[in-house]
């Protein structure tokens, strides 16, 4: 199940995940997944923005005042042509990525989660970047600040309003990410001290 809560229609994006163990302006196969890929690429919705159309403005739900848009569950089955040991095709959330503003190769993993073998490889490495595919290092900063995260369970996270980085946000979490997780583990926890409620949504 996927939960989507807000979006950005100004920077559209696709979700999509990437089942690392099986081998729209995404080309898709007949059987569903993307086309010129190594391993199973399963597109999940094109633009959110056709999803949770805005009620005020370019974003949905991140700009305090705005209308609210209902949060929207996705429910999808995968059909496998044979039978595949779940220890061999690992556990949810499996490779989960988004394709920012439509360009193909530009994709936002959670961190250290390969590409797939459509990413734009010349962009690792650059700007805030530090990437590093020879040392399997993906999408963080060279602070270790993440590029996406997944918070299992954690569907009362309250994310920071547009414009605002999660840094100004939750006071605890470079700390937590610049330890790859060992301390500030309840960054997210309301009531801990270590949020700017004037920047979360």
């Amino acid at each position: 199940m996927l939960l989507d809560r807000y979006s950005n229609t100004t920077y559209p994006y696709w979700n999509i995940f990437n089942l690392d163990s099986l081998n729209w302006t995404m080309q898709v196969d007949a059987n569903g997944t993307e086309a010129g890929q190594i391993k199973a690429v399963i597109p999940i919705a094109d633009k959110m923005s056709d999803i949770m159309q805005p009620a005020g403005g370019a974003f949905v739900n991140t700009i305090p005042g705005n209308p609210t848009v209902p949060q929207v569950t996705m429910n999808m089955s995968i059909m496998l042509s044979s039978p595949v040991d779940p220890l061999v095709l690992g556990s949810a959330p499996f490779n989960p990525f988004l394709m920012s503003n439509q360009d193909r190769g530009r994709e936002v993993h959670l961190p250290d989660h390969i590409p797939t073998s459509l990413a734009a490889a010349e962009r690792f490495g650059t700007v805030h970047d530090d990437s590093d595919p020879a040392s399997s290092r993906y999408y963080k900063t060279a602070l270790n600040l993440p590029w996406a995260l997944h918070l299992s369970g954690a569907n009362s996270f309250r994310y920071p309003v547009e414009y605002v980085e999660i840094l100004d946000a939750y006071l605890d979490f470079a700390a937590w990410a610049q330890s790859s997780g060992e301390s500030s583990r309840e960054w997210y926890i309301q009531g801990q001290g270590n949020m700017n409620e004037g920047n979360i949504y």
